[in-house]
């Protein structure tokens, strides 16, 4: 029962982390994979996923803050 709740939950924060990304959400999809990735600190693929989605994210420099910040 608790791998079957982890699993479910697994993948309903699998759903939402596309569903944030999709409406440029990123900080919320990057505090969703937080969460996914403490489920399963093993799963690498999903690690690697999330340092790409953040490094696409940070701030390149300061007028891109100043874009972001409007």
């Amino acid at each position: 029962p608790a791998l079957a709740a982890k699993e479910v939950e697994a993948r309903r924060l699998n759903e939402q982390i596309k569903l944030l990304l999709a409406v440029g959400d990123v900080e919320q999809a990057l505090a969703a994979y937080a969460q996914l990735i403490a489920l399963n600190p093993d799963d690498k693929a999903k690690a690697a996923e999330r340092d790409k989605v953040a490094a696409e994210w940070k701030v390149k420099d300061e007028a891109h803050q100043k874009a972001r910040d409007y």
